[in-house]
């Protein structure tokens, strides 16, 4: 976000909002001391749409109704790069021993309670999620 001691402009953390430009201004001259603020450049949102999961896909990460396809990362609800790089480890390893690399041994699962990761994968196959999933938040 630009900022700094030459820009006539300021970045207000943590007020980033996908409302239309006009009621982004009015909630910004809202604030103490910003009542007569002019905003040089709206807001904006990123949504994102992912597959539920639940029923979809395997704790492989493999998708049920399109074998041979794995899914990680923002694919399955989550935002957070920790997340999507674990999922893709563990959705490259189970893509590769399905297409018979020769030194893998089957199936990589990882059980619940044996990692984060796997808590974190058991979650996203069988939980409906109702917001971005994040290891440390839930």
């Amino acid at each position: 976000e630009p900022e700094g001691r030459t820009l006539p402009e300021l970045y207000i953390q943590g007020f980033s909002t996908g409302m239309p430009e006009h009621v982004q201004l009015a909630m910004l001259r809202s604030l103490p001391g910003l009542e007569n603020c002019a905003m040089v450049r709206p807001a904006y949102s990123v949504d994102y749409d992912y597959i539920p999961a639940p029923g979809q896909v395997e704790h492989t990460l493999e998708c049920v109704s399109a074998r041979g396809l794995f899914l990680a990362g923002q694919a399955l609800g989550t935002t957070g790069y920790e997340e999507a790089a674990a999922q893709g480890i563990v959705a490259g390893i189970n893509a590769s021993a399905k297409a018979g690399a020769e030194d893998t041994h089957g199936s990589l699962v990882l059980p619940r309670e044996s990692s984060y990761i796997g808590t974190m994968i058991d979650d996203l196959v069988r939980k409906e999620l109702r917001e971005p999933y994040r290891v440390l938040t839930s």
